[in-house]
């Protein structure tokens, strides 16, 4: 008679198998390598993504960034580098910052919520257009994760919230940076993402009033996880005069 228990290193495997799904769906861009090399038919993104460094390690947080011609988009994970600039290659085109995704290797399920930006902010969120041999700063970006666990009798509480707590727009400082990150990207022409390069918005280096973007809680019981549907939330609370 065949046994239907589970060995762990099955368990493991089909966890291992959830995540990818995730991840797939997901469509995660990884930076380019400090080594790579300009290639003159594409254009070129540059910024930083960072996690908060007291984070929690899942789930995962991503922006998504989306081709406005194509329809087809591409995540970038926020990551606990400090310091790290994220540069890729993309076609060249109209792109736009679009959701916030969240996704865990415990949970299949990919959630996503429209980005929302207070009103100073907001240009960051409007389409904006690249061309070949060019490279263009698309801001710093900056998100936490945070899960919270009570333990009961017979169940635990888990509280999961995930968002953006601080954005920097900095273009002379990240372009200074990139250059000396990617030195062989050193003689590509670089520009703002929105506007031209001697109208960049003014920078803005300050915390901004955010409340988390994704929040979910759930019920974990013996054998099963009852969870509730991800819900979007942010601050509209007025930002202080600069």
């Amino acid at each position: 008679m065949t046994s239907r228990r589970s060995s762990p290193e099955l368990i493991l495997i089909l966890v291992l198998v959830a995540f990818a799904s995730a991840c797939a769906n997901v469509n995660e861009r990884s930076s380019l390598d400090a080594t790579a090399m300009p290639r003159p038919a594409r254009a070129y993104l540059y910024g930083r993504f960072q996690l908060k460094p007291e984070s929690a390690a899942q789930p995962s947080l991503f922006l998504q960034l989306t081709n406005m011609g194509t329809s087809e988009f591409m995540a970038i994970q926020f990551r606990n580098t400090p310091q790290q600039m994220y540069v890729v290659d993309v076609e060249p085109g109209q792109y736009e910052f679009t959701q916030l995704v969240s996704g865990s290797a415990m949970d299949v399920k990919v959630r996503t919520t429209n980005l929302r930006l207070p009103p100073r902010l907001s240009f960051m969120g409007q389409p904006f257009d690249v061309e070949a041999g060019r490279a263009y700063y698309v801001g710093d970006w900056f998100g936490a994760v945070s899960r919270d666990v009570d333990f009961y009798v017979v169940f635990a509480s888990v509280k999961v919230r995930a968002g953006l707590y601080q954005i920097i727009y900095d273009y002379e400082a990240s372009t200074s940076a990139l250059r000396q990150l990617y030195p062989n990207l050193g003689a590509i022409e670089t520009l703002p993402a929105w506007g031209r390069k001697d109208e960049a918005p003014r920078a803005y280096n300050r915390a901004i009033p955010f409340h988390w973007q994704l929040a979910l809680e759930a019920k974990e019981l013996p054998g099963r996880t009852r969870c509730c549907i991800a819900r979007g939330a942010w601050s509209n609370r007025r930002e202080p005069d600069a």
